[in-house]
């Protein structure tokens, strides 16, 4: 009879049940245990360097620290300068230049045959490195004379370079001592040598008479050397 129980459905339900009430009482026991358990911090290891372990069979192995480089110095190599031979063996033999002579000065005149005649006095005004200076007076050289004013009516050149002026009027009297100017100028001329030559031309456009002479044009020239 209790064979027939057990194989009938309600046995096999109550079994069933008994079963599920097994399980759910290990599942909520286990839970239990999860939740009763230490918590611990989770700690991130870094993972270990990796060492070289050298077992007996490894072969010996020996590190050396590689050599350090090698820095060469160039070697310079001195040779003596040929001797050169002095530039001034003393001062007795420097070759001093003689400057110009600054009271260097002199005259000139026309000559026309007659009483009126022109005349040119010059002298040096001013010397410095390679240039010297040269002034010029033109004045009338006569007995007695009476002009008026000529335009352009004196022509002074030196070395090539020439001036030109207008005339005053001038009344010159027999006796008088001072000179009549004509005109004057100066002027600036490089030189290179200690002697220094000038060609000097005066002209003064007269174009009168002078005691029955006709004379259009008075000149008077010279070449002067400064030394």
């Amino acid at each position: 009879m209790n064979e027939k129980e057990n194989n009938s459905p309600v046995g096999k339900l109550l079994f069933l049940l008994a079963l599920l009430f097994i399980l759910t009482a290990l599942i909520v026991g286990l839970r239990s245990c999860g939740k009763g358990g230490k918590t611990s911090d989770s700690v991130t290891e870094s993972p270990a360097s990796p060492s070289l372990e050298l077992g007996e069979d490894s072969p010996n192995l020996i590190f050396s620290p590689a050599p350090a480089p090698v820095v060469t110095t160039p070697t310079l190599s001195l040779e003596p300068l040929p001797e050169s031979p002095p530039l001034i063996e003393s001062v007795s033999e420097l070759e001093v230049s003689t400057p110009l002579d600054i009271s260097s000065k002199g005259s000139f005149s026309s000559n026309t045959g007659t009483g009126l005649n022109i005349a040119v006095d010059w002298w040096v005004r001013e010397v410095e490195e390679g240039f010297i200076t040269i002034e010029l007076i033109l004045f009338i050289d006569s007995g007695e004379v009476n002009v008026s004013s000529i335009h352009n009516g004196a022509i002074l050149t030196i070395n090539g370079e020439e001036f030109i002026f207008t005339t005053p009027a001038l009344q010159h009297k027999a006796g008088e001592s001072s000179k009549s100017e004509l005109c004057k100028t100066h002027v600036r001329l490089p030189y290179y040598e200690e002697t220094m030559n000038l060609s000097i031309d005066a002209v003064w456009k007269f174009n009168g008479t002078y005691s029955g002479h006709e004379l259009k044009k008075i000149t008077a020239s010279e070449q002067v050397s400064i030394p």
